[in-house]
């Protein structure tokens, strides 16, 4: 039973060691930049494009990895080779065609191996069952290769191991099965080259760059070429194994010039220093393995020495160059971006701005409803005054009729008969309390109910509804911190329009008594016209100063109001200007802390 030996490989790799270190640096600022861009996410959203760009960045450098693929026939030394390269004894090797599937080589805390089949499942496998999947049975090898492969169910085979130094620095190693005799060659070379960085082509030294070998490779050019060059590719490395089966001098002098000839000719497959080695992958696994140094170790010492600095200088130094450049542009960006929120206001202040406008907005709707209720108020003390005037007039006009008809109800002829003083002073109690009677009538009927009740009535409407707009500011109220009573007028006529009936008595004691009465009325109306123009001013004063009351409650509020509405606006202003200086200091802060990654960024090179 083959299980995996515990020899340690002693190769070291430097400067992949120096990349990944690299690679490090990149992704710690990145996390830096991150850090930068990601606080406060919703009060700087114009920074979600970098974010994107970032999180993309910082995905690919941890991801990042070079691919290797190691392609040959079915025993050119394929698996000998790769357990050189990782210097642990993994790969199956037998005198018979192995390889029947991909395996791909990566490095992990623990060893593990997952095989995924082509029905899309997968399942973890133990190392016997690995060296099983990537072998073909020996009878279907020797006797029916082709049968084997298109039977064999395992797409490729995922190997996870701590002691792969070499994927430990990043390179994932693609073990391919044998092409020229793999009746699915197309398939599987685009499986291989997906996302490649470099390939190690394996031949015999014996039988060197064979027929279907030479198509194998200028298929691969075609694919790995850039535009169809015709310079061929870069990163493609010829090995040109077993070179300690050949003896002679003469013997690899030809084999040398053959490989030359056809890699670097008139139509080139590859270009490129150290792209050609003559190896032993046995003698050099044997090397490793006893940790000897001798010719077949320098060469592979020079080999994986190139395939190293090929991968670092000149595909990691893109990578590097490249994710450096996308960095220092996303520096540059999110300095711009700031610049833009330097000149705009974040959430939190166009929140603040938008409630400053509100009570302004609030405030001019209140201050214009309370000008409408003045208005409205001075039209209605007019009207008021007005219908009083009209009312009184109208009254007064009617004043001789009324007294003459109830003049019909008073009883004289007892008076009359106790002489003419007596008969006087009857009728002129008897007018003065009808005249009496008839203005409480009127106040009562008509200045109270018609005319001053229904208009302070609509007066208070439009106070209440004037002081309900306060509401707008979150001013709260009460009705009773405007309202003022109505007026409950009490009957003055008497005091207004009293008749000056001595002088009557002493003017026509002489009359009978019809015609006293009728003086008498005549006294009184003439006398009430009069009397009543006083009173009108008294009532129009009067009717003033309850407008007057009403209002100054409701200024007074109003006041109170827009007082409060001026102390939100000041805190709203200080709280808008702190939040401007604290937005200003954020983005200068940030600035320079870009500025500061993006010197920092100048000196990561390979």
């Amino acid at each position: 039973m083959s299980t995996l030996t515990s020899q340690t490989s002693t190769a070291s790799y430097p400067t992949l060691e120096k990349f990944q270190q690299q690679i490090q640096n990149l992704e710690y600022l990145c996390d830096r930049l991150s850090q930068i861009i990601n606080e406060d996410r919703e009060k700087h959203s114009l920074l979600g494009s970098a974010r994107n760009k970032l999180d993309s960045l910082s995905q690919s450098l941890k991801s990042q990895e070079f691919r290797v693929a190691v392609i040959g026939d079915f025993s050119q030394g394929k698996s000998t080779l790769l357990n050189a390269l990782i210097g642990e004894e993994i790969q199956p090797t037998r005198a018979v065609p192995c390889s029947a599937a991909i395996s791909i080589l990566t490095y992990g805390e623990e060893q593990r191996i997952i095989c995924h089949y082509k029905d899309g499942h997968q399942a973890e496998i133990n190392f016997q069952e690995y060296q099983n999947k990537t072998s073909l049975d020996k009878n279907l090898a020797l006797e029916r290769l082709s049968e084997g492969i298109v039977q064999n169910q395992v797409k490729e085979i995922i190997f996870e191991h701590p002691k792969l130094e070499l994927c430990k620095n990043g390179v994932t190693i693609i073990d391919s099965p044998g092409l020229n005799e793999h009746p699915d060659r197309t398939s599987i070379t685009e499986q291989i080259l997906r996302n490649i960085d470099a390939i190690i082509f394996l031949t015999d030294a014996q039988r060197p760059l064979t027929r279907s070998e030479k198509d194998i490779l200028e298929d691969l050019q075609k694919r790995l070429s850039i535009n169809n060059s015709l310079n061929g590719v870069d990163n493609l490395f010829i090995v040109v194994n077993k070179w300690d089966a050949l003896k002679k001098d003469s013997d690899r002098q030809d084999v040398r010039e053959r490989i030359q000839n056809i890699c670097l000719g008139e139509n080139p497959i590859i270009f490129g220093n150290n792209r050609i080695h003559f190896l032993s992958a046995t003698e050099a696994l044997d090397a490793i393995s006893s940790n000897e140094d001798n010719e077949y170790s320098q060469q592979f010492k020079i080999f994986t020495s190139s395939l190293e600095k090929f991968l670092t200088n000149e595909r990691g130094n893109i990578k590097i160059r490249e994710s450096t450049a996308k960095l220092d542009q996303l520096c540059i960006e999110v300095i711009d971006n700031l610049n833009q929120l330097l000149r705009q206001n974040p959430l939190c202040i166009l929140e603040l701005e938008k409630t400053q406008t509100e009570i302004i907005e609030n405030i001019a709707h209140i201050t214009g409803h309370h000008g409408k209720l003045k208005v409205s108020a001075k039209e209605i003390e007019a009207r008021v005054i007005k219908e009083i005037d009209l009312s009184l007039n109208e009254w007064n006009k009617n004043l001789r009729n009324l007294l003459n008809k109830s003049s019909e109800k008073w009883n004289s002829a007892y008076f009359v008969k106790q002489g003419h003083e007596k008969l006087v002073n009857y009728c002129a109690d008897r007018c003065q309390k009808d005249l009496d009677w008839e203005f409480r009538n009127w106040t009562n009927f008509n200045l109270h109910d018609k005319i001053v009740k229904p208009n302070l009535i609509k007066l208070d409407e439009l106070i209440n509804d004037s002081i309900t707009s306060f509401e707008f500011l979150s001013i709260s109220h009460k009705i009773n911190d405007w309202d003022t009573p109505n007026p409950n007028w009490t009957f003055i006529g008497h005091k207004a329009i009293k008749a000056d009936f001595p002088e009557v008595l002493s003017r026509f004691a002489w009359k009978s008594d019809e015609k006293t009465k009728q003086k008498i009325i005549d006294e009184a109306s003439e006398n009430s016209h009069v009397k009543l123009e006083e009173y009108k001013k008294y009532i129009i004063k009067n009717i003033g100063q309850i407008f007057t009351e009403k209002l100054a409650k409701s200024d007074k509020l109003f006041a109170s109001a827009i007082s409060k509405c001026d102390e939100k606006l000041n805190v709203l202003e200080e709280d808008i200007q702190k939040n401007k200086q604290e937005h200003s200091i954020w983005i200068t802060e940030r600035k320079q802390q870009l500025n500061e990654l993006r010197k920092e960024l100048s000196s990561y090179t390979l």
